[in-house]
């Protein structure tokens, strides 16, 4: 897995979160719903992170905040 695909799907969660956040927001979604969407976000990080045993964490801490 390259760095490249990796930082491609970072990016992608941080704009699925951001997208989140505002229908919580907007009171479109419940924090129940919120969670459980954390959660799969949560699996499916760490299944990313596990598939590539030598990460650089570098890239995960300098992105800007969504």
């Amino acid at each position: 897995m390259g760095e490249s695909t990796l930082e491609g799907e970072i990016h992608n969660l941080q704009e699925t979160i951001t997208r989140v956040i505002g229908r919580v927001e907007k009171g479109q979604q419940t924090i129940e719903q919120l969670e459980e969407q954390a959660q799969i976000l949560t699996s499916f990080i760490k299944s990313l992170l596990s598939k590539d045993k030598v990460l650089d964490p570098t890239p995960l801490t300098t992105l800007p905040p969504p």
